[in-house]
């Protein structure tokens, strides 16, 4: 089995237990957002060519990219803002796995599941009010499109154009790896967990980084807020400079919620650092710009969790 190396995450324990990928699978799946949306350019061929011809240009330099739809903008943008938030929230809920997949706990499926489907409503309701007023959208395009020789959508294209959902698929398992040829098999096997391991460090380092920003941001919000303390004392005048707003709490007590969940393999010190994030549950905002103890004991411990991340991240 794999041993913790120094400056990496362990990714479990010693020699005797489950494959790695075994641990992951009965306690997480692979999550993505699938989502669709209406091409809304298209090159006008005619235009750039002409456009190489006013600007003396060789031909083929110039791209004349033209709207399909012009006037229907502002609909297509509020149903692609709908879908980034539905990445954004399956993103709050995972680390990243591979290239395009995030690592989602079980424990969070049903949250996320639930949450998802309330965006989904809300996109589904803007995709329905485009499609009703489709022939309307069109109409005004042949209009805005002018001469361009770029047609708008019809309106088959633009009933299908929107879709949002979401994929969960299982951990890939090492048992699966059966070809009948067992030295071969022995060393896919290997290979596999190798590559889970490499993803699993990459997926715990994701959250850490995550968790970084949050504490350097407060340390240093506390120390600007200090200066703004002395400046006040010393001028009698309450300047703007070095105030700070409620997520500079909220952020760190946001990701410490998914914190333990994503300790997938019991590591000491990752749960050691998620004892330390309780300290930060409870601390009001106003307590905050109300006493200069609790700024330095916030920051300290904010300093000691970052400096145990060091280790992964510096």
């Amino acid at each position: 089995m794999p041993r913790r190396q120094k400056a990496e995450p362990a990714a479990v324990g010693s020699s005797g237990t489950k494959p790695l990928s075994e641990v992951i699978g009965e306690m997480a799946v692979v999550a993505c957002v699938q989502a669709t949306s209406l091409g809304m350019t298209k090159l006008d061929k005619q235009a750039s060519e002409q456009s190489d011809a006013q600007h003396n240009a060789k031909r083929g330099t110039g791209k004349v990219n033209v709207v399909r739809l012009p006037g229907a903008e502002l609909a297509v943008a509020s149903l692609k803002a709908v879908q980034r938030r539905a990445r954004l929230l399956l993103a709050s809920y995972t680390t990243q796995w591979g290239a395009d997949r995030r690592l989602l706990p079980n424990v969070f499926i049903g949250d996320f599941a639930g949450e998802f489907d309330k965006l989904r409503r809300e996109h589904d309701e803007l995709r329905d009010n485009f499609v009703a007023n489709a022939q309307s959208y069109i109409a005004a395009a042949r209009q805005n499109l002018g001469s361009y020789q770029v047609l708008p959508p019809d309106e088959d294209e633009i009933a299908l154009a929107f879709t949002l959902g979401f994929d969960l698929q299982p951990v890939p398992d090492v048992k699966n790896y059966e070809i009948g040829n067992k030295e071969l098999e022995a060393q896919l096997k290997a290979r596999f967990e190798r590559d889970i391991q490499a993803s699993f460090v990459e997926a715990q380092k994701d959250l850490l980084r995550r968790l970084a920003e949050p504490l350097e941001n407060l340390i240093e919000r506390m120390k600007q807020y200090d200066a703004r303390e002395r400046r006040k004392k010393k001028t009698k005048v309450a300047d703007k400079a070095g105030t700070f707003k409620e997520t500079v709490v909220t952020n760190i007590t946001d990701i410490a919620k998914i914190f333990s969940a994503f300790n997938l393999t019991g590591d000491p010190l990752l749960t050691r650092i998620a004892e330390q994030l309780d300290a930060f549950d409870g601390i009001e905002h106003k307590d905050l710009t109300r006493s200069k103890d609790l700024r330095d004991d916030c920051a300290r411990r904010a300093a000691d969790i970052r400096g145990m991340l060091g280790q992964w991240l510096d």
